[in-house]
């Protein structure tokens, strides 16, 4: 098993409980972390035998791009998204970061990590 990550995928978005953050916008990133078999790659050197990142990268800024209330909401999404396209794989973690919330302090960024195996998205 080999392990494909995506790390600090940045986008500006509309997000968030409040109206006022779903007018104004904030920026996140995202991480993704993908489990799956390589080793048909590994020999032949054929992206049709791994996970094309730069599919994972644009499936990330469309979803991100749906304005959601709940990060939960979106890593959901994203999670079921990349299992939709990309069947060989067998889990996927992605973890969405707020950074500089809108909060009455400073506070560098919140996130949530949500990690699922195929057969808990049935």
């Amino acid at each position: 098993m080999s392990e494909i990550y995506l790390d600090g995928i940045e986008v500006y978005a509309f997000h968030g409980y409040y109206p006022e953050e779903q007018r104004i916008g904030g920026k996140y990133r995202i991480d993704v972390k993908m489990v799956t078999d390589t080793s048909k790659a590994e020999k032949n050197d054929s992206l049709q035998d791994t996970v094309n990142y730069e599919k994972v990268f644009e499936l990330v800024k469309e979803e991100m791009k749906e304005q959601s209330k709940l990060m939960e909401h979106i890593a959901h999404r994203i999670v079921k998204r990349i299992f939709s396209d990309f069947p060989q794989l067998e889990l996927v973690r992605v973890k969405i970061s707020k950074l500089h919330p809108p909060l009455d302090g400073i506070l560098d960024k919140v996130s949530i990590a949500l990690e699922k195996r195929r057969e808990e998205m049935i």
